[in-house]
């Protein structure tokens, strides 16, 4: 059995969303996508969100497209935090 490895994106806005679109792994990486946030229309030009996504939770949206990219459902373990992230 291959061991899987996990890469988390702790924010995704216009750079997770660009990072994890554009990453091509193997079968064998799992992501875990953190973000409390909603895609918003002033997120439409910066990152890959699409204007239909406007007011669904990022790592839904996220997980969406990278599903949809890749027909590979261990991209995506969605996961929202309960309080706001600090930098």
């Amino acid at each position: 059995m291959e061991e899987i490895t996990t890469i988390v994106f702790a924010g995704c806005g216009a750079l997770g969303s660009l990072i994890a679109s554009h990453l091509n792994v193997p079968d064998t990486i799992e992501y875990v996508l953190i973000d409390d946030d909603v895609v918003e229309q002033q997120n439409i030009g910066t990152s890959i969100y699409e204007m239909i996504q406007v007011g669904i939770p990022k790592v839904q949206a996220l997980g969406t497209l990278l599903y949809r990219r890749n027909r590979r459902k261990c991209y995506v373990d969605r996961k929202t935090l309960d309080r706001p992230l600090t930098y």
